[in-house]
């Protein structure tokens, strides 16, 4: 009887704590409702969990760069990912720009890669990154254009004195997606060529708010999206 009762015990801690690391997508991030889960889709999928998630190879790293090779943080930061067509909270990540590459930390604290063909999404530090055809996109805009940006990093080698330098600079790029089609953005006047006649009324309101394509490309390019997102519901 004690037996069948620690059995018993074990399978609900191992239901408990799965059912906080990961759940059925929805449209809207993860889903803490009751009404959402599935207890035995959940439950089967548990056995594997960890392992699903950490069966990529170990992820290396880099050796004597100047500057960092990742997305906001060098160091793992709490994160979810739709791995699997499951969301996964809770678990540490980089995002390595170089080889655009996530990579989680396991309970041993080793970092592995995460296969990026079983990876939907993921949120990182207040970003939502999504699967686009050159790798993963940080969505900054959707409505009637869609602003993604391609979040890159490259290495730049100098050699001075015999020593040779390795330094890591930062090398983005924006799209806009209107309807099926795809626009690569690279100043304001190939955005403002998507926006028909509100193109005047969107170059007055970034000159009100002082901002300028090459000073502040990202915010300017968000700031006209979303105000032409405004004008064309209204």
């Amino acid at each position: 009887m004690r037996v069948c009762l620690r059995i018993l015990t074990a399978c609900v801690c191992a239901f408990s704590f799965f059912s906080t690391q990961a759940q059925p997508v929805t449209s809207g991030g993860p889903d803490t409702s009751a009404a959402s889960m599935d207890p035995v889709r959940m439950y089967h999928n548990y056995i594997g969990a960890g392992s699903r998630l950490y069966s990529g190879k170990q992820y290396l790293g880099y050796f004597r760069l100047a500057g960092n090779a990742y997305f906001l943080a060098d160091t793992a930061q709490q994160a979810s990912v739709v791995f699997e067509g499951l969301w996964y909270r809770d678990f540490a990540f980089l995002y390595d720009l170089i080889q655009d590459r996530l990579v989680v930390r396991d309970n041993q604290g080793a970092l592995i890669e995460v296969p990026e063909r079983k990876v939907k999404e993921f949120l990182f530090l207040g970003h939502r990154f999504i699967r686009g055809p050159g790798g993963y996109e940080d969505l900054l805009c959707s409505g009637a254009l869609t602003l993604v940006a391609k979040r890159k990093k490259k290495i730049e080698e100098s050699l001075e004195g015999g020593v040779l330098t390795r330094t890591v600079v930062s090398d983005d790029h924006f799209f806009v997606l209107k309807g099926n089609v795809r626009y690569p953005i690279d100043r304001l006047h190939s955005l403002l060529l998507l926006t028909g006649d509100k193109k005047k009324e969107i170059t007055r309101e970034l000159h009100n708010r002082h901002l300028q394509f090459k000073k502040q490309p990202e915010q300017t390019l968000i700031e006209a999206v979303n105000y032409y997102d405004q004008s064309y519901h209204s």
